[in-house]
């Protein structure tokens, strides 16, 4: 991350302002890009960037740069994990805009369409990536459910109730997620994509659901 600097309180001053954070501790990072190319400064950055930091916004200070800056998120999409719903553009006029990646025209152009076999390649990467985040807890997870069922008698469940269907699911999305961040608190394994913080946080919006569910059938 030669070509960047930390932002100050004069972000304007920046063509491009990237925002991160440090999947073990948290602690937040920003630099500001002030090169001239820089484009190409932001391609160097994310092809350097740490195994230990999640790209969390991109701004854009300047309009014209929001195409280059959206093609080099796509070359390096694979080995940075990013955890952001597009580039912020924020131009001169202070009209702020979001662009979300593969949803632009030039994305297109960016990306030819792929073949089947090159989709399903796609997938076993992106597979390989996430189970090793994950844990391999589509089975662990389906093993707990079943030891707890064993233990506990329950033979069946009626999912033909949509209020079953739905806790039964909301509970595998909570097991999911803590398998996930038992995984990595206690691996001592980087994350490939999001934090592991971001885990624990799903998994408490999955059980407020639950809770908001079960009184539901109360009332």
């Amino acid at each position: 991350m030669s070509n960047s600097t930390p932002t100050s309180n004069t972000e304007r001053e920046a063509v491009i302002t990237v925002k991160a954070e440090y999947t073990q501790t948290g602690e937040s990072e920003a630099f500001a890009i002030s090169a001239d190319d820089p484009v190409q400064s932001f391609g160097d950055m994310l092809a350097d960037w740490p195994v230990d930091m999640v790209l969390k916004d991109v701004i854009v200070h300047n309009v014209n740069y929001t195409q280059g800056v959206d093609q080099k998120l796509l070359e390096h999409r694979e080995h940075v994990p990013m955890d952001m719903s597009g580039i912020n553009v924020v131009d001169h006029d202070d009209a702020a805009t979001t662009t979300t990646p593969s949803d632009t025209e030039t994305d297109t152009e960016a990306r030819p369409h792929r073949t089947p076999s090159q989709v399903l390649e796609d997938n076993a990467s992106l597979y390989r990536e996430k189970n090793a985040d994950y844990g391999n807890s589509w089975r662990l997870v389906g093993e707990t459910v079943g030891m707890w069922a064993d233990e506990l008698e329950i033979d069946s469940v009626d999912v033909s109730d949509p209020e079953n269907a739905a806790a039964l699911g909301l509970y595998w999305e909570r097991l999911i997620k803590l398998v996930r961040a038992f995984n990595l608190e206690f691996s001592d394994q980087t994350p490939n994509n999001e934090a592991t913080t971001e885990s624990h946080a799903d998994a408490s919006t999955y059980a407020a659901m639950q809770a908001a569910l079960e009184e539901g059938r109360d009332d």
